[in-house]
């Protein structure tokens, strides 16, 4: 997209709304002097833009998209609507009008998990033609250049990391693991992630809810686990 002008509002429009509607086509035009032909034009969010009236009114949901209707046909660009999930996530909060209206539907969807944050970008509709592949990304931070400026952005990258599949640890391998933390912060309370065991320094430290101990080697095997799940670096004998 380098190269491609982009202009941002500093509000949003109430599409509904003659007068304001008005005074965004009015603004388009001047746009569209200056640069050429509009690709795409933007409504971020629904909400925000939709102005008075009732999401889940199909009349006011549709009257809506004929005022975005218009723009399409007028300029004969795309309009990307950019809305929330409902409680479940399931499918587009208000009206079923504003799902019968798309060309095109994605999903975008965060998750955060080892602390660093994941988006997915799936395809849900398409009124035409095969279907996209999902996409995951993963949030990159980064500082932003200036002359005193202290402020960080972000972009998202492309991952092939499986942040979806979930940790799916055995009864003992808990018992492990929290020995391990356990021991860790008793050894070393200001920097506990510096401590190092061997598989013999927690013999008689895991019980399980009877009072028997883990044996040493028993203990070995599920570190041996973690560290298939990167959760543990493998330096033990």
């Amino acid at each position: 997209l380098s190269g491609i002008p982009l202009y941002l509002s500093d509000r949003a429009v109430r599409i509904g709304d003659k007068d304001d509607f008005e005074r965004l086509t009015q603004e388009i035009e001047a746009i569209k002097a200056i640069e050429g032909d509009i690709g795409m034009i933007v409504v971020d969010t629904f909400q925000r833009n939709f102005g008075g009236g009732n999401e889940n009114s199909a009349e006011d949901v549709g009257n809506f998209i004929h005022q975005l209707d218009g723009l399409i046909s007028v300029y004969g660009c795309n309009v990307c609507i950019v809305h929330h999930s409902g409680h479940e996530g399931n499918r587009a909060r208000g009206s079923s009008v504003i799902g019968a209206s798309l060309d095109y539907e994605f999903k975008v969807q965060r998750t955060d998990k080892s602390e660093e944050m994941f988006v997915s970008f799936q395809q849900t509709l398409n009124k035409d033609g095969q279907g996209m592949a999902e996409k995951n990304f993963v949030f990159k931070e980064v500082d932003l250049i200036g002359e005193g400026l202290e402020l960080t952005s972000g972009f998202l990258e492309e991952t092939q990391i499986d942040f979806k599949s979930k940790d799916k640890l055995t009864y003992k391998q808990k018992l492990v693991l929290s020995a391990l933390e356990v021991q860790a912060i008793i050894t070393n309370k200001d920097n506990p992630e510096d401590v190092y065991f061997f598989p013999k320094d927690l013999k008689g430290k895991v019980s399980d809810s009877n009072g028997n101990d883990l044996s040493v080697e028993s203990i070995k095997k599920i570190l041996y686990k973690f560290a298939e799940y990167n959760k543990l670096s493998p330096k033990f004998d």
